[in-house]
């Protein structure tokens, strides 16, 4: 067994077809695999080809094919969830709980609305998969006209039968003591920042006491910034940039936490042009479109 901890970054991962393609059904089922690191799915979004609409969210352990039929086997994580929206907006349905998934263990999700056209599904599929990065894959799925009958999709179209998910899934990735030891030493030496030797000065004037050793394991740009300083100078970087960006850009630094970005753009700027290629992956990896359900 494991938990989740609250000090896990959120991730996210998006479907290869992100829009509307013309092509739903009442239920999509698709499987998780997940690879390295124990998972926990938070929030699932998908795009709604109804205007109005009511979706249930079922998980099952292994792959969707092996259970399609038997409702027992499914644990039903949202019931009603709500749409009241143009048609092609995404939806984002927070699950109650997380979903935690073990490393190198699928899950199967079965999305079901109230209408034959509930959820949409791609059948321009170009990869074995709907999506993959380092943590986890999103299998192809199949679309499914009644809930527990015995018949998956299958045809021409897709790959081999089956479909591609549109939608996206964010996650934690569950920490271990030894990660919640790391994270709790980063953020202390963040906030207290002792024995400093250099500081950061924002286009204001304001000055940050930094760690030379820090930033430059956190980006080459640094690394090579240091280095370049003449012997004897004081070590000084001055930034282009709002002392509110330049705190958050150093705060992600030390910690690697993305959140309560003030100026999301300038942070994007500023992370591409100092090489932190997580960050400018974690600003790109908001989801557009996107809508929290409601009733």
């Amino acid at each position: 067994m494991f938990s989740l901890e609250p000090t896990g970054a959120l991730r996210h991962i998006h479907t290869h077809n992100q829009e509307i393609t013309g092509h739903s059904q009442c239920g999509f089922l698709f499987d998780v695999t997940v690879k390295t690191f124990h998972l926990a799915i938070t929030a699932v979004s998908f795009i709604p080809d109804t205007r109005d609409g009511e979706y249930d969210i079922w998980t099952a352990q292994g792959t969707h094919e092996n259970c399609h039929t038997d409702q027992q086997a499914w644990t039903q994580e949202v019931k009603g969830a709500c749409h009241r929206g143009p048609i092609g907006q995404s939806l984002r349905v927070p699950l109650p709980r997380p979903l935690n998934i073990p490393a190198g263990e699928t899950f199967a999700f079965y999305i079901c609305g109230n209408t034959v056209s509930a959820i949409c599904f791609s059948t321009e599929v170009t990869k074995h998969n709907s999506a993959e990065n380092d943590d986890l894959i999103i299998q192809l799925g199949h679309f499914k006209g009644i809930p527990w009958e015995g018949v998956l999709s299958t045809g021409p179209f897709g790959h081999n039968g089956r479909q591609e998910f549109v939608g996206s899934l964010e996650y934690q990735v569950v920490q271990s003591i030894a990660a919640d030891h790391v994270v709790a030493a980063t953020s202390r030496i963040w906030k207290k920042r002792l024995f400093a030797d250099a500081e950061l000065v924002a286009e204001n004037g304001a000055r940050f006491a930094v760690h030379r050793s820090v930033l430059a394991a956190s980006s080459h740009i640094f690394d090579e910034a240091w280095r370049q300083l003449p012997m004897g100078e004081e070590p000084l970087l001055r930034m282009d940039a709002p002392e509110e960006t330049v705190e958050a850009l150093l705060r992600f630094a030390y910690t690697g936490y993305d959140k309560n970005i003030p100026n999301p753009a300038e942070m994007l700027k500023l992370a591409h042009a100092f090489g932190l290629l997580p960050l400018v992956q974690a600003r790109q990896s908001i989801f557009p479109r996107t809508s929290r359900w409601s009733c």
